[in-house]
C-alpha cells in the first residue's frame, strides 16, 4: 500500500487530502516509480481550484524524480534502479509510487539530485520551448520577464541570458530580488504599474523590449503592453493573478502592431520528439551549472495544502518540492 494526494471537490487548499491506495501494478509500456521528490507547479493549483475542469475524485501532480521499482512489459530502456525525473503524470505525481507510460519518463544523470529534478524539470522544459521555440531569444534581444523569481520565471530568465539576451526582471516583493538576480537578471524591478512602466522605458531609452514572458496575467496586462517596442511580442504562458479575459484585439494596434501568443506544453511538447530535445537542453543546462545557485523550498508530503497556499499567495520563493 502507498500514500497519496487527492481531492473530490475544486475549491482551496484544503481540499487535498491523504490516502491509502494499493501500489500501483505497471502494464506494457509502463514504469513503477518510486518517488523521492514531487514538483508543485501552477497546473496543479488550476486543476485542484476547478480553473481547470477535470474528472473527480481526482489525484493531482505533474511531476517528480526518483528511481525505478519495477517494469511493465515490453519496456527497453529502463530498469529497476535507474535514477529517473518525469513529466506528465496527468495528476498522479503526488503520490509515494506513480506508474507513467515511458514515455513520460526521462533518465536523470548523476549530477542531478532528486530534488533539482522534481524542482525544475517540467518548469525548464517550459522556459525552453519559450526562449527556442516560441519566440526565438537572440544575442540583441531585450526581455522582460515577470516573475522572474518564480520557478519557470528563473528558468526564462537563465536560458534568456545562456542565449546572450538583456534580461529585466520584475518581482513582487524585496524578497524575491536576490532570487531574480541570482537567476542572471541584469536588472530587477519593484514597484507599482506606473514606475515599472517607467524604469523599463528608461532601461531601453524610450524603445521598450522585444519580448514579454508573462507569468502573472490579468494584474500584469497593462505592463506588458507598455513595455513592448513596436511590433514586439507578448508570451502569456501563465495566470498566477487570473486569466486575461475579455481583451480587445484593437489594444494591440494602439501599442504598435504588437503580437500576443497563449503557447501551452500540449502543443510545444507533444511529441516524444519534442519532449527528448527540451529534456536533453535541461540536464545539458545543469550539466553547465546553470541551475547550481537555484533555491527552493522542500516541504513534507503531508503539507501539500501550505505547499499550494504559499504559490496562490505568491509568498514562496522560487520552486516548490514535496518529500514523501
Amino acid at each position: 500500500m502507498m500514500k497519496r494526494m487527492v481531492f473530490a471537490a475544486p475549491g482551496g487548499p484544503d481540499v487535498l487530502i491523504q490516502e491509502t491506495a494499493p501500489i500501483p501494478e505497471p502494464g506494457p509500456l509502463q514504469i513503477l516509480i518510486e518517488n523521492a521528490a514531487i514538483g508543485v507547479n501552477y497546473v496543479d493549483i488550476f486543476n485542484r481550484s476547478g480553473v481547470y475542469v477535470v474528472p473527480l475524485p481526482s489525484g493531482i501532480g505533474e511531476e517528480g524524480a526518483g528511481v525505478v521499482a519495477k517494469v511493465g512489459g515490453d519496456v527497453e530502456g529502463f530498469r529497476p534502479g535507474d535514477r529517473v525525473a518525469y513529466a506528465f503524470a496527468g495528476r498522479r505525481s503526488y503520490a509515494e509510487y506513480v506508474a507513467l507510460d515511458e514515455s513520460c519518463v526521462f533518465h536523470r544523470p548523476a549530477g542531478v539530485s532528486a530534488d533539482l529534478a522534481a524542482a525544475i524539470l517540467f518548469k525548464a522544459m517550459t522556459a525552453y520551448y519559450l526562449t527556442h521555440k516560441v519566440w526565438t531569444v537572440r544575442e540583441s534581444s531585450v526581455v522582460f520577464v515577470n516573475g522572474a523569481s518564480g520557478g519557470v520565471g528563473g528558468a526564462v530568465v537563465r536560458f534568456a541570458k545562456m542565449l546572450g539576451a538583456e534580461v529585466i526582471g520584475q518581482v513582487g516583493s524585496p524578497g524575491k530580488v536576490a532570487l531574480a538576480s541570482a537567476a542572471g537578471c541584469d536588472h530587477v524591478l519593484r514597484g507599482d504599474t506606473s514606475e515599472v512602466i517607467e524604469q523599463v522605458r528608461e532601461l531601453t531609452r524610450g524603445r521598450g523590449v522585444d519580448a514579454v514572458y508573462d507569468a502573472v496575467g490579468a494584474a500584469a496586462t497593462d505592463i506588458c503592453l507598455a513595455v513592448l517596442a513596436e511590433q514586439a511580442i507578448w508570451v502569456h504562458y501563465g495566470a498566477a493573478s487570473g486569466p486575461v479575459v475579455n481583451f480587445d484585439l484593437s489594444i494591440l494596434a494602439k501599442h504598435g502592431s504588437l503580437y500576443v501568443t497563449r503557447p501551452t506544453s500540449s502543443t510545444y511538447l507533444a511529441s516524444n520528439e519534442q519532449r527528448k530535445e527540451a529534456v536533453e537542453a535541461v540536464w545539458n543546462t545543469c550539466a553547465d551549472g546553470l541551475f547550481d545557485d537555484l533555491q527552493h523550498l522542500s516541504l513534507p508530503f503531508l503539507e501539500a495544502s501550505r505547499a499550494h497556499a504559499l504559490l496562490e499567495k505568491r509568498l514562496a520563493l522560487g520552486s516548490v518540492v514535496l518529500t514523501p
